[in-house]
């Protein structure tokens, strides 16, 4: 039995060769893409293998418990967790699945717990998906950044020396590459204006691309489903919008124009095999079977995921945002904006960079990023922002009175 994670007893496999890691920071989760993919793996058969005490774990006051208030009282409550599955993929195969929410301390011991608990299996290969912002439109196909360790190259590698801060997935990939498993990190770019959204053809591409490296089998119905379904709602937008439409079509022609970006890769198209009667009908039988009794079919979900599109104002937001970074401003600079206000008030403007916004860049050239131009490179992407710490320290085993989570530490820089 480990720290905090005891397994339990069952007839498992003895032998399962794959985990997919899908631990969930909301607030840097672009585009809420492994959201929708723990919604859409949710769906397959699972069963725990193990139980884990989160309670140390979590900060509470960075990742609250939801309650339910109906009628005068608290009738529901749903505390965030994280939970370790044998699954099993359309055609039967067994994987582990860790999901959940992204623990706040005592990664170190965590990660040591979760290596025996993967010996335990004979897992030789891990997988994971993530989401960044960068400046492309939704109207083309989503593409990915894609890594690997110990194994033959998925994709060809990003021409690029950056540092970031860390999520726990990063953390766990490098220090259990030393050990000689083999890891694939898929990570797929979100157009800025929906990073507060749901971008569901984001996490179709991620799990067609996850299905190719891994040889396992994903539903995507549900998915494909929400991506017409946005489609058909930015469209009727963009028909209402002027400064959405401009944007759009400027990123249409700066992607088009580039023909592809170096080290960054589209998944392949999904293989949608039609089934058979018998196939449908074993289908059905179990999906009735598992839909009472499978804890992990009916726990609460987290409300974000069934959220629709953000209100038009939210995107023109963060199209504004967007037009001051890439030189589209449509109004004065930070500096003579203050300039302006400051004459207007009678008061000097404040001295001090401009936004760091206005500054953003990124190397391609394989050479050595300065700490300034890396964060803002890694804002750009969405590596960095509210909720972590820029330096990424403070993540390992740590006492909760000696140290703030990453996210607080985020949150009170920014206050």
């Amino acid at each position: 039995m480990g720290s905090f994670i005891t397994p339990k007893a069952g007839d498992f496999p003895p032998r399962i060769d794959s985990l997919i890691l899908n631990l969930t920071d909301p607030l840097n989760d672009s585009g809420a893409v492994s959201d929708l993919v723990r919604s859409e793996l949710s769906t397959l058969d699972a069963v725990p293998v193990a139980s884990i005490d989160v309670d140390p774990l979590l900060d509470y006051r960075a990742q609250r418990p939801r309650v339910n208030y109906l009628n005068g009282e608290l009738v529901g409550m749903f505390r965030p967790s994280i939970d370790l599955y044998v699954v099993r993929d359309m055609e039967g195969k067994p994987f582990l699945l860790l999901t959940g929410t992204e623990p706040d301390f005592y990664w170190d011991t965590f990660a040591v717990d979760l290596l025996d608990v993967l010996d335990s299996f004979g897992v030789s290969r891990i997988f994971s998906i993530g989401s960044i912002s960068a400046g492309l439109p939704h109207t083309r196909q989503p593409d990915m950044l894609v890594r690997s360790h110990n194994r033959e190259r998925v994709a060809p590698a990003l021409n690029a020396n950056v540092w970031f801060a860390a999520s726990f997935t990063d953390f766990f990939e490098y220090n259990v590459a030393q050990f000689g498993a083999s890891s694939v990190t898929i990570t797929v770019r979100v157009p800025v204006y929906l990073t507060g959204n749901r971008y569901a053809a984001g996490a179709v591409s991620a799990l067609s691309m996850l299905a190719s490296v891994s040889g396992l089998s994903f539903p995507l119905g549900d998915l494909e489903l929400g991506v017409r379904e946005e489609n058909d709602i930015l469209a009727d937008m963009m028909k209402q919008n002027d400064q959405l439409r401009e944007m759009v079509r400027a990123l249409e022609d700066e992607y088009d124009q580039a023909d592809g970006e170096p080290g960054f890769v589209q998944a392949p198209a999904a293989n949608h095999a039609v089934p058979s009667a018998d196939e449908i009908g074993r289908a059905a039988e179990q999906f009735l079977a598992q839909y009472e009794a499978s804890k992990y079919k009916n726990g609460a979900k987290d409300a974000s995921r069934e959220a629709p599109l953000a209100p038009l104002g939210g995107i023109e937001e963060r199209l504004e945002e967007y037009r001051r970074a890439r030189g589209f401003s449509s109004g004065p600079g930070p500096r003579v904006a203050a300039a302006i206000r400051a004459d207007a008030s009678g008061q000097p403007a404040s001295g001090g960079a401009e936004s760091g916004h206005d500054c953003v860049q990124s190397s391609k050239d394989g050479g050595e990023i300065s700490r300034d131009s890396a964060t803002a490179t890694a804002s750009e992407y969405g590596e960095t922002g509210p909720g972590r710490s820029e330096s990424g320290e403070g993540n390992g085993d740590q006492e909760r009175g000696e140290s703030q989570s990453p996210r607080r530490k985020g949150r009170h820089a920014a206050d």
